[in-house]
């Protein structure tokens, strides 16, 4: 994963940079899954990406994650090493992902 690679994805939505951030955070982990083919994601990898597109840190990243596991419908499943979208999110994001077309810089 490059600075460029997640440009790219970023700039293909609309004012993604004015997104909640748990909206930026679902979509940057469903780059890293899509993107590295690894089975989950990490908060230092969420946050590496934030820093990477120049957002703000998510202080409550974490918090977030682990509430997500536990609500009911919530968007992620806790794995040993990290976290996975669970599948009506994963399938969500990418529905939207390929509506986009792809923005040349």
């Amino acid at each position: 994963m490059t600075r460029e690679d997640l440009n790219l994805f970023a700039t293909r939505f609309a004012e993604f940079a004015t997104w909640s951030t748990t909206k930026q955070v679902d979509y940057i982990a469903y780059y890293l899954l899509i993107q590295s083919n690894t089975e989950c994601v990490t908060v230092a990898e969420i946050e590496q990406c934030l820093s990477l597109l120049d957002l703000r840190p998510y202080s409550r990243l974490a918090v977030y994650l682990s509430e997500e596991v536990k609500k009911k419908g919530g968007r992620y499943i806790k794995h040993q090493k990290g976290y996975r979208l669970e599948r009506s999110a994963f399938d969500e994001i990418r529905l939207v992902v390929d509506a986009e077309p792809k923005r040349v810089q």
